[in-house]
């Protein structure tokens, strides 16, 4: 029974590092790609924030769940009056994904991940007119970043490195950037840390109405 016992976890760990190695493997791949600007994008004219999140909640629930920490989301449906989004929304959740799993990280068991949406604008440099950004936060309740952390977190094969060789987070910036955003990124050591994912809607504002662009 115990020989039984040892191959079932020789064959776990097996698989969990076979696991690991592919998810390695197709970081470095994605990175590669960005950095090249090979990267294939599927673009939708119709993304939907809710969607968006609904499909992050449901694939990042069971790795919260294993952790003890709550993953606290919006109500269905929630954002529907908001702008939607051009873009690649499979890419698009991969970099949600990889937010809430790097705060699952940082994140001690009994803690809060909370995602949460709001509009945000910001002026045009020389112009009167205000470009509209969709802001989805992921707000986490762990130990927050030192400001060594905070200046290392895109960096190169740093990042928070338990699974895999840090790359998600690199990935995900360049994700973003490519659909013409940024990430944010706001920590207080020993309170927590918020990653603001800043995606542009496809309008310019100004004071006489909107122009699309």
């Amino acid at each position: 029974e115990q020989d039984l016992l040892a191959l079932k976890e020789d064959v776990y760990l097996n698989q969990q590092g076979q696991t690991l190695l592919n998810r390695v493997i197709g970081d470095i791949f994605d990175y590669v790609k960005l950095q090249r600007g090979q990267m294939q994008f599927t673009i939708e004219s119709d993304v939907s924030v809710d969607y968006l999140l609904a499909l992050c909640s449901i694939q990042c629930t069971p790795l919260c769940k294993r952790k003890n920490i709550q993953l606290v989301t919006p109500p269905d449906n929630a954002y529907d009056g908001f702008p939607e989004l051009v873009g690649d929304s499979t890419r698009l959740v991969q970099v949600l994904n990889n937010l809430v799993k790097n705060a699952v990280k940082f994140t001690p068991a009994h803690g809060e991940i909370h995602l949460a949406v709001n509009l945000v604008e910001e002026p045009i440099p020389e112009t009167d007119e205000l470009r509209s950004f969709i802001c989805i936060n992921i707000t986490d309740t762990g130990r927050g970043m030192t400001e060594d952390e905070l200046n290392m977190i895109f960096k190169e094969y740093r990042g928070s490195q338990s699974d895999g060789m840090g790359l998600g987070l690199m990935i995900s910036d360049l994700i973003v950037k490519a659909h013409g955003g940024r990430i944010d990124l706001t920590s207080e050591l020993g309170k927590g840390s918020s990653f603001h994912m800043m995606l542009p809607v496809t309008q310019v504002y100004s004071a006489g109405g909107h122009v699309s662009v």
